[in-house]
């Protein structure tokens, strides 16, 4: 996806108008894996992320506005990411809210069968570099939000599901032995009826963060009748989700 995610006009409010009508001076990040950008046909590891564009992005953020640090709210492949680098030691971020997916990866049964399967490096290996999300050759919004993906981070997202948490692309724990450098106010928002990433993948991240750096500060709205996406663009998640996420922000705003 890109960050037309957060700015579709197929709902009367989208997420970004939300936060930007309650006073929050937003900046939408285009990862190297966004089909807003030519680079998502390239080969490229959720670690290239975390390591280069996360920094890069909250300098210029930090540079452009004279803030002392950021909140960051991420979803799905963007927390994934945005925990590698918070774990690798990511500076200026006093907050976050997380959707979808935290350090921890529990997937859905077909996911998992699909991850176990190696299905990524075998596509791979017949030469199949690219997958793309849109396969209708009528157009209508949804080719807009969805598009193509490197089949280098389906594998690496395969080794994550495999593995059970964040792990980088050869499979090594580098990142969950960090959890204390999650020590800021973490918000997880999961969608009950996710069909890829389970509720209880963010129940063992919250856990765990309560577990190694104590209660304060963290907390986790598991949304009835939501799945994965629709957190993010539902008909009516304005009502149903957003205010979790404002209600977090709001908590740790802080005038510069």
């Amino acid at each position: 996806v890109s960050s037309q995610i957060f700015t579709t006009d197929t709902i009367d409010t989208n997420l970004l108008e939300y936060l930007y009508i309650n006073g929050y001076d937003c900046w939408l990040l285009e990862m190297r894996i966004s089909i807003a950008l030519s680079s998502a046909k390239q080969g490229w590891t959720l670690d290239d992320i975390a390591r280069y564009d996360y920094p890069a992005a909250v300098k210029i953020i930090l540079d452009a506005t004279g803030s002392p640090d950021i909140q960051a709210l991420v979803h799905c492949a963007g927390s994934t990411t945005f925990f590698m680098a918070m774990m690798s030691g990511l500076q200026h971020v006093r907050a976050a809210v997380a959707s979808q997916i935290g350090p921890d990866h529990i997937v859905a049964p077909i996911v998992k069968a699909k991850a176990g399967l190696h299905l990524p490096s075998l596509l791979d290996a017949i030469g199949v570099d690219s997958a793309t999300a849109y396969a209708d050759n009528k157009s209508s919004w949804l080719n807009k939000l969805f598009g193509i993906c490197h089949m280098d981070i389906f594998r690496h997202l395969a080794l994550c599901a495999r593995e059970k948490h964040i792990v980088n692309a050869e499979g090594k724990n580098v990142y969950t032995p960090h959890w204390d450098k999650l020590k800021i106010p973490i918000t997880f928002i999961h969608g009950v009826e996710n069909a890829s990433y389970l509720p209880e993948s963010t129940e063992r991240s919250f856990s765990k963060l309560v577990e190694v750096n104590g209660p304060d500060g963290y907390a986790r709205h598991v949304i009835p009748g939501y799945g994965h996406i629709d957190c993010i663009f539902g008909k009516n998640a304005v009502k149903d989700v957003y205010p979790y996420m404002l209600s977090a922000l709001d908590q740790t705003n802080q005038a510069v």
